[in-house]
């Protein structure tokens, strides 16, 4: 075997070598700071700089300009500050959709959760950049699935629920709803208890429904008024009060779901927890046909049809039945054919009362067929020709407006 030799019996340069190392390393430092200080050149520049693409920063009285230069040079950090600046027009950055949309959409394509769900509810709505719920869909996607985002989870529950272009799947869309709310998105949690209380892609539960409308609604999310306010009114899922009722929709009104301003309009036109009321039913269903509830234009044109709670008048009536009829609406169709053929509020026009009678009784209605019938029978051959190629070019204008909602 061989000898391990003492310490204290080895050459002194081996027995001292940790020193030397040390002194050797303070004489090369020594040197290479001779080197650089006898070249005038910056002691910084003996460290290769962080590239600013991929450097973290603190962006707390960070300048416009600075965080700009870092967001042009594709920082993803930067980008989202940038796009949070330009959407509220905070950090010396003017308020600019357009501008929003674009640096969030940069930093979406280079993977940011934020971006892609910033972007996506851009695209959903049609801010700073076209309306796109396809494009929203992608966006949206992953961020709901792979990071658990309640915001994107939430969306992917909407995009589900029939009225944005994709096939409605109510399972789907609660199932998304639930996972956000269950971290406590109170928009989720709204919608949420709306699947609970109408048993939309699950069994019925009112009185959780309620239960999660309240929570969303406590939350911020003044969607879940209306539907309390039914509730109460109805007795689903909690007590009947109509007092509380009462309460929910004028809620809801106050703060912008003008569905809430309907609903309690016939509440005064059926005297049920207020006094009844026919004007303030009339100014209540005009205040949510003016911002575009279809149900609203066509108990207003009712009103004015019969001269209840306003004056009486055909033409403002027919209006508003036509509105009501070219977005889909069956019975405002029939009416449409009626009024156009007996001249209620409009001049006699029998092809055009033969085309709407047939795009009614497209959808199957039965009271349409028959008018329809009824009426080529005093038709001539060629009216009944325009009126069936009147009934396509109606039909498209219908299919249109739908696409654009």
């Amino acid at each position: 075997m061989r000898e391990i030799i003492p310490d204290r019996q080895k050459p002194v340069n081996l027995r001292r070598w940790s020193i030397l190392a040390v002194v050797a390393g303070l004489v090369v430092l020594a040197a290479a700071l001779t080197f650089y200080l006898l070249n005038d050149k910056p002691l910084q520049e003996m460290v290769s700089p962080v590239d600013l693409k991929f450097q973290s920063f603190d962006p707390k009285g960070m300048s416009k300009e600075e965080l700009l230069r870092r967001a042009e040079v594709g920082n993803t950090f930067a980008q989202v500050f940038v796009a949070e600046h330009y959407k509220h027009g905070t950090g010396g950055f003017s308020k600019d959709p357009v501008q929003y949309f674009e640096w969030a959409h940069k930093a979406a394509l280079a993977g940011n959760v934020w971006g892609k769900v910033e972007s996506g509810v851009c695209f959903f709505y049609g801010t700073g950049t076209v309306k796109d719920h396809f494009s929203a869909l992608a966006m949206f996607v992953g961020p709901a699935r792979d990071s658990n985002d309640v915001v994107a989870q939430c969306y992917m529950g909407y995009l589900n629920s029939g009225s944005y272009g994709f096939e409605r799947n109510d399972s789907i869309a609660f199932e998304w709803f639930r996972k956000s709310a269950a971290q406590g998105y109170a928009h989720a949690a709204a919608e949420y208890g709306r699947c609970l209380l109408l048993g939309l892609g699950v069994p019925k539960n009112a009185k959780e429904g309620v239960r999660q409308l309240s929570i969303g609604l406590n939350g911020g999310a003044v969607s879940a008024a209306c539907l309390l306010g039914w509730a109460h009114a109805t007795g689903e899922g909690v007590d009947k009060d109509l007092k509380e009722a009462i309460r929910f929709y004028r809620l809801a009104m106050n703060t912008g779901n003008y569905q809430g301003a309907r609903y309690l309009a016939r509440h005064y036109l059926n005297g049920e927890g207020v006094i009844k009321d026919d004007e303030e039913a009339a100014k209540l269903f005009k205040v949510a046909s003016d911002a575009g509830d279809i149900e609203a234009k066509k108990s207003l044109g009712n009103l004015y049809h019969y001269g209840k709670g306003v004056v009486h008048d055909s033409g403002r009536a027919s209006k508003l039945f036509l509105e009501v009829a070219l977005s889909g609406d069956i019975e405002s169709q029939r009416v449409m054919g009626s009024r156009l053929q007996q001249g209620l509020g409009v001049p006699i026009n029998l092809t055009e009362s033969y085309a709407w009678y047939n795009v009614c009784a497209s959808s199957g209605d039965e009271l349409a067929a028959k008018s329809r019938e009824s009426l080529a029978q005093s038709l001539q051959a060629d009216q009944v020709a325009a009126g069936q190629r009147r009934s396509r070019e109606l039909l498209a204008e219908i299919e249109a407006k739908k696409a654009k909602k």
